[in-house]
């Protein structure tokens, strides 16, 4: 991957379920993806006196702050989705990062659910707005890059 600035980055939601059509999230001015995986404790009477880890689960989040605009469709769309919430029927998802527009085979895509949103209203300041998703279930496949996240 090679180096490129913050403003090359983009980010994508598509809230139509298992064939996502993205649209670009207008107006992004801060995003982080964090990748964990968490490890169990393997060690045993074979472990020679040292501790042995192994690889758990893995979790994905990621926090955008985008410039609020109400006239923005695809920021609407995504405050309806984050709104609606059911334990019957989760309302998930598909996020696609792309840290640079020069290669879309560099990107991370993956379900999600919608965590949190905020919007930020200080005055004398532009209003901003605020959303987390959390990564659920398996990568999404057709990318080029490892991880794949899928957020629905």
């Amino acid at each position: 991957m090679a180096i490129s600035l913050g403003t090359a980055s983009t980010v994508h939601i598509a809230v139509d379920g298992d064939t996502p059509t993205y649209a670009l999230l207008g107006k992004v001015t801060s995003g982080e993806l964090t990748i964990t995986t968490d490890i169990a404790e393997g060690t045993n009477n074979d472990s020679g006196g040292f501790k042995e880890f192994l690889y758990a689960d893995t979790d994905y989040a990621l926090s955008v702050t985008v410039k609020y605009d109400a006239a923005d469709a695809q920021q609407t769309a995504l405050f309806t989705a984050c709104a609606t919430r059911s334990d019957a029927d989760a309302t998930y998802l598909t996020v696609r990062v792309r840290p640079s527009v020069v290669s879309s085979a560099e990107q991370w895509a993956f379900r999600a659910l919608c965590t949190s949103f905020k919007i930020n209203m200080s005055h004398g300041e532009v209003n901003t707005a605020s959303f987390e998703f959390r990564g659920t279930v398996t990568p999404l496949s057709g990318t080029n890059v490892t991880p794949v996240l899928t957020v629905q």
